[in-house]
Order: structure tokens, then C-alpha cells, then sequence
């Protein structure tokens, strides 16, 4: 496991879920015709699983400040963990 390619891909992942979720923000407008499609509404709800379970627990969105960076940060480990987990694989195989 290399730490160096953990954080970078961690901060690689927490930019796209950042965007992910902002593209949505923008793009959800109840009033708009040109709604994003259900598929890339479940990829997002897939990537930022965290904001989801946090939002399904206090039956609202979560609390804005510092939760939010909590939950971005927790995003991005997890998806740098799976991408360190993918990349070790792939080395191992190869060997």
C-alpha cells in the first residue's frame, strides 16, 4: 500500500464527489424540463454514499459546515481505499 497514491486518489475522489454532488445541486431544479436521468442520479447517490446515510439517519440534509467536510473527507478514503485495494490487485495479478 503506498500512502502517497491513498491521499492523492482520496483527494482525487473527494473533488469528484464535491462536483458530483454540486452538478446535481445545479441540475435538480424541480422546475426545469431538462432533469438529469435516474441513472445518474443513483451514481451519484452511489458515489457520496456518506452525505445519503447521514441524511437518511437525521431525516433531513446534514448540518452544513464542518459535517460537511467530515463527509467529504470519509468519501474520499473510501474511494481511495477502493482505488489503493483495485491497484494492489491488478499488481498482484500481474506478477
Amino acid at each position: 500500500m503506498k500512502i502517497r497514491r491513498l491521499i492523492l486518489s482520496s483527494y482525487c475522489a473527494s473533488v469528484a464527489a464535491f462536483g458530483l454532488m454540486f452538478l446535481l445541486a445545479v441540475l435538480d431544479d424541480a422546475y426545469s424540463p431538462n432533469l438529469p436521468p435516474a441513472v445518474f442520479r443513483f451514481i451519484i447517490l452511489v458515489v457520496d454514499w456518506p452525505f445519503v446515510t447521514v441524511s437518511a439517519l437525521l431525516h433531513t440534509d446534514p448540518p452544513p459546515g464542518i459535517c460537511w467536510w467530515v463527509l467529504l473527507g470519509v468519501t474520499g478514503l473510501f474511494w481511495g481505499a477502493v482505488a489503493e485495494i483495485i491497484f494492489t490487485l491488478k499488481k498482484t495479478r500481474v506478477a
